[in-house]
This record gives C-alpha cells, structure tokens and sequence, in this order.
C-alpha cells in the first residue's frame, strides 16, 4: 500500500465519520424537539390531574355531608 492509497484511506474514513455525526447530530435535535413535546404535554397531564383531585374531593365531600345528613334523619325518624 502506496502513501497516496493510504492518505485515500484515511481522507475516506475520516468522512465516514464525519458523516455518521452529522446524522447523530440530526438525531440529537429531533429527540430533543420530541423531548419539549412531551414535557408540554406532561406539564398540561399533571395540571389536569391536579383538578380532577380537587374535584374528586369536593364531590367525596359533599357526599359525606349528604350521608351524614342522611344518617341523622335515620336516627331521629326511628329513635325519636
């Protein structure tokens, strides 16, 4: 092997490499655009469950009113 199909070589495998990071470049940018997708959409999944919980509990108490209410009445209707 000739010093010129040696530097040939080397010149093509050098933009073997620089091709393959290129690509995990492009790559590195997408996954990152896809990351900000999903944080967005995990911030807006995490404020929806935060309501639904201060709904839950609103609605758990006024059912636990009502029963009591309820209950009260029972007692006082069969044990007057």
């Amino acid at each position: 092997m000739g010093e010129y199909d040696f530097q040939r070589e080397v010149l093509q495998k050098l933009g073997n490499i620089e091709g393959k990071q290129d690509m995990m470049h492009e790559e590195l940018r997408s996954q990152q655009d896809d990351i900000k997708g999903l944080r967005t959409d995990a911030t807006k999944a995490l404020e929806s469950a935060k309501s639904a919980h201060h709904r839950i509990n609103l609605v758990m108490a006024i059912l636990g009113a009502v029963g009591s209410a309820l209950i009260y009445i029972v007692i006082k209707i069969i044990w007057p």
